[in-house]
């Protein structure tokens, strides 16, 4: 009965969608935050990580209503949007990727890659071919965690939806 249904079948597949770019944009943002986060040695580390992860903390409907009024007020035409609700998507799931791949770096030796680049590697095959591989199970965490979350997110939608961009958990 539920997959039978017009309305619930849309709203899956539109949540599938969503949550799959969702996991894409979260998943390359973060990594790329995770490694400028891990690497640099500027004093601005920490409170950048602070800022990076402050969605964890803040409530979830705080975070909707504070995106709803953002596109509102600004009038740059996100507001009940299908891309505004990705960003408010990858909002909320960026963080969870900054922390897996940032747990994945923590004991990742820089000298592999300092080797692959000796040995004739460009800075992107290197990185690539030697980090990536090392930290791949940490971006693999993050993106799952990244997608699951997309996909239930539910106070985002709330605020954010339409009745032509329904996610399943308004639908429910």
């Amino acid at each position: 009965a539920f997959l039978t249904s017009d309305t619930y079948l849309r709203a899956y597949l539109f949540s599938l969608g969503l949550a799959a770019l969702t996991m894409l944009v979260s998943t390359t943002i973060g990594t790329m935050a995770a490694l400028f986060l891990t690497r640099s040695q500027s004093r601005w580390t920490g409170p950048l990580r602070s800022f990076f992860m402050a969605p964890i903390v803040l409530p979830g409907v705080v975070l909707g209503l504070a995106l709803y009024v953002f596109y509102v007020t600004t009038n740059i035409g996100l507001a009940r949007s299908l891309p505004g609700m990705l960003i408010g998507h990858v909002l909320v799931t960026c963080p969870f990727v900054i922390g897996t791949v940032t747990a994945s770096l923590v004991g990742f030796d820089r000298s592999l890659e300092e080797a692959a680049r000796s040995l004739g590697a460009g800075p992107w095959t290197a990185f690539r071919k030697v980090t990536l591989r090392i930290i791949a199970p940490g971006v693999t965490a993050g993106a799952i965690f990244a997608f699951i979350i997309s996909f239930g997110q539910f106070e985002i939608a709330l605020f954010l939806s339409t009745p032509n961009i329904q996610p399943l958990p308004i639908a429910m």
